[in-house]
C-alpha cells in the first residue's frame, strides 16, 4: 500500500494499492501457448477525500466557459462555416 495526498486539496493522505505491469504464459483459442501482457492498474482504497468531499480518481470536467474565453483570445474561430 501506498499513501499519496489528495490531487484536489493535498490535505488528505489516500490509500492506493498498485497492482504491478504482468505477463502470463497462456493457452489462445488455437491451442498454442504465447505471452498475454497484462497493464498494471492503481486501485484507490478510499471513496472520497474527507477533507474536500471529491474522488481522488475522477479529474475535474472541463470549464466550457473558460474554454471558450481561452480560444476567443488567442483569435482561433469557435464556430466552423461550411
Amino acid at each position: 500500500m501506498t499513501l499519496i495526498p489528495c490531487p484536489h486539496c493535498g490535505k488528505m493522505t489516500i490509500e492506493v494499492r498498485e497492482i504491478p505491469n504482468t505477463i502470463l504464459i497462456k493457452r489462445g483459442f488455437t491451442g498454442r501457448k504465447g505471452p498475454q501482457f497484462f497493464r498494471g492498474r492503481d486501485v484507490y482504497l478510499v471513496d472520497k477525500c474527507s477533507a474536500c468531499g471529491k474522488s481522488p480518481h475522477i479529474e475535474d470536467k472541463i470549464n466550457k466557459e473558460k474554454l471558450l474565453k481561452r480560444l476567443r483570445e488567442s483569435g482561433l474561430p469557435t464556430v466552423i462555416e461550411t
